[in-house]
């Protein structure tokens, strides 16, 4: 993700470069779910892993989002990157309360 953010960003001005922006949210995602499901299946599941699981989704998901600042407004691009991580931060303190993560 953070390469695509980097490779996007550079080549802005070649607005079909953008089409990759879906296809890596989806691979990411995927790739998310099945390695987090996996580690639980084969009891591989642990606290530092689901932090740093957590840590990348925000470092991926900022590479992804900022590469927008090279076609748009950056104070925008910016509001919308600290939402997200704000969204992210609501919920790593669900799972810190002990009442799990919601995605509903």
């Amino acid at each position: 993700s953070v390469a695509t953010g980097i490779l996007v960003a550079a080549l802005a001005g070649h607005r079909a470069i953008f089409i990759l922006m879906p296809v890596v949210l989806f691979a990411r995602m995927a790739l998310n779910a099945i390695d987090g499901m996996l580690a639980r299946e084969h009891g591989q599941a642990s606290k530092l892993g689901m932090y740093l699981n957590e840590l990348c989704d925000v470092v991926s998901d900022l590479a992804l989002i900022l590469a927008f600042a090279a076609l748009f407004s950056a104070w925008g691009v910016v509001a919308f990157a600290i939402t997200a991580v704000l969204v992210e931060f609501a919920g790593v303190l669900g799972i810190a309360a002990g009442t799990g993560r919601n995605y509903a």
